[in-house]
This record gives structure tokens, C-alpha cells and sequence, in this order.
């Protein structure tokens, strides 16, 4: 019985001091991991500080230069068009040239045209929700991040628009613009072409700056 008790005692011992490094390494595994998360943490948050950082600047460049981003292209004006120049327009090449602008392939119904793309790119960026793809703990997150990147894309779903409204009035002008050359009756002719001019020249609808065509002194200032 002595030597039970004796064997059962030792056994005790061993299990004890086995349970007493297995803590000791789990908590001593614990605080390594605590420390990676801290360190993890620590690291994220200043790749995100960076990203505001960068994010910050190029808005701020691309609002203080506007013109680089936002195309100011002028309509074709009568006084530009000459009889003689019948003779050099290809109708053929012309009518290709607006059909992929705003048509597209018959083959896609129209879907690949340049108007349409710029459609969807369009709402594509301004649909970006950051904050949903960004979401993290607040003793994660860094401040800002989401709201910076929605902003910048926001703003370059306004200028994709704005474009696409460039290309297909500026597609219609070209058109009436050959009309008109090749036209019998001028007059009507002009007053088509001239209606499409005038849209372009004033307000664009779309402009994120909500500025006015002509001249863009002040939207530059």
C-alpha cells in the first residue's frame, strides 16, 4: 500500500508539473500572440495613415487643377466649315466614327459604345462604399481612411459622367455639322447644328463644379 501511494504521489507530481509548463508555455504563446496583434495593429494603421496622406494629396491636386481632368473642347462652329470641304469628308468614315461614340456594335445592341462605357464606369465609381469594405474595430480603424477613398471616388464618378455627356453632345454636333455641310437647306440645317452647339456652350449638367463653358476664367480661379 506504501508503494501505491508512493507511485500515486509521484504520478500527482509529475502531473502537476507537467500541467505547470504547459500553462506556462500557453501563456507565454498568449502574450507572443498579443504582442504580433499589437504590433499588426500598429502596422495597419500606418499604412492607412499613409493612404489619407496620399489620398488627401491627389484630391487636393486634382481640385486645384481642374482643366487637367475635365476637358473644356469647343464645338465645330460654321465659320470653320468651308463648300470646299465636302470634297474631303468621308461620310462613310464619319458615320463609323459616331456609331462606336454612341451606338456601339450591333452585335452587343450598343452596350460596347464609348458613351455607354462611360456610363457604367461611371456608376461603378461613385458606388463605391468604402465604409462597408473598410470596416474595422475603432481600435483598428484609422479615422478618415473610408471617407477619403469614397470621396476621391465620388468625385471620379462625376468626371466620368461628365465626359460621357462631353462625348455623346460633342458626337451629335459632329453629326449635324456634316449634315449641315452636305445640306440643301441650310437654314433649317443650321438651326439643328446650332441648337446642339448652344447645349454644349452653356451649363454643362453634369460639371462637378458646376461651372459654365465658356471661357472658364472663374472656374479656374
Amino acid at each position: 500500500m506504501d508503494f501505491i501511494k508512493i507511485a500515486l504521489g509521484a504520478s500527482n507530481k509529475v502531473a502537476e508539473s507537467i500541467e505547470n509548463d504547459e500553462q506556462y508555455e500557453f501563456d507565454n504563446a498568449m502574450k507572443s500572440f498579443e504582442k504580433s496583434c499589437e504590433i499588426l495593429k500598429n502596422n495597419l494603421r500606418e499604412i492607412e495613415f499613409m493612404m489619407i496622406l496620399d489620398l488627401r494629396s491627389s484630391y487636393e491636386k486634382l481640385e486645384k487643377n481642374r482643366s487637367s481632368v475635365d476637358l473644356n473642347v469647343k464645338p465645330i462652329e460654321q465659320e470653320n466649315l468651308k463648300p470646299d470641304d465636302r470634297l474631303s469628308v468621308n461620310r462613310a468614315q464619319v458615320n463609323s466614327i459616331l456609331s462606336e461614340m454612341t451606338v456601339g456594335t450591333y452585335a452587343s445592341g450598343g452596350e460596347d459604345s464609348i458613351v455607354s462605357q462611360l456610363g457604367r464606369a461611371s456608376k461603378l465609381a461613385s458606388s463605391v462604399n468604402a465604409h462597408n469594405a473598410l470596416y474595422k474595430p475603432s481600435s483598428v480603424e484609422c479615422p478618415g481612411i473610408a471617407d477619403w477613398i469614397s470621396r476621391f471616388m465620388g468625385r471620379f464618378g462625376d468626371l466620368i459622367r461628365d465626359l460621357s455627356w462631353d462625348v455623346e453632345n460633342h458626337a451629335k454636333g459632329l453629326e449635324l455639322a456634316v449634315e449641315y455641310l452636305f445640306a440643301i437647306n441650310k437654314e433649317n440645317a443650321e438651326l439643328n447644328w446650332k441648337s446642339v452647339r448652344d447645349k454644349i456652350q452653356a451649363a454643362d449638367p453634369f460639371d462637378p463644379w458646376n461651372r459654365k463653358r465658356p471661357g472658364l476664367s472663374k472656374a479656374e480661379e
